[in-house]
């Protein structure tokens, strides 16, 4: 199998399968099954979903995660994140049971270019989808 990071690309739907596994869901509780057989154990999954220490802007860091939530018209989603180089994310939104893959290439960029347009879209992409 090919590692998919440090610099090496991927596509949308790689990204999608290989994290897949996160959003097979009952609040996290049943997460870690790809294909009926878990490739990750429920209690890690959980503990690595957890914010442990202050990220950028109000989320927080888990086992290489962030976690953060959206404010939108009144509700708050809570989300968790793996955000790489350029502004390539992938975002899962459990109370929605949505997973949202972002594919950018706006690599070595100063923050906030490089990911703040990606976190617009997603906060569009979820208004529309909640």
């Amino acid at each position: 199998m090919r590692r998919i990071d440090a610099g090496r690309r991927a596509s949308p739907l790689t990204i999608a399968v290989r994290f897949g596994f996160v959003q097979n869901r009952e609040s996290f509780g049943g997460g870690g099954y790809v294909a009926a057989r878990q490739i990750v154990p429920v209690a890690y999954l959980r503990a690595s979903t957890q914010g442990y220490l202050a990220a950028e802007d109000d989320w927080r860091y888990g086992f290489l995660w962030r976690i953060g939530s959206l404010r939108l018209d009144g509700k708050q989603w809570h989300w968790i994140a793996a955000m790489g180089n350029g502004g390539q994310r992938f975002f899962v939104v459990p109370a929605l049971d949505l997973s949202i893959v972002i594919a950018a290439g706006r690599y070595n960029q100063p923050s906030p270019t490089n990911g703040a347009p990606s976190f617009e879209l997603f906060n569009r992409l979820v208004g529309e989808l909640a």
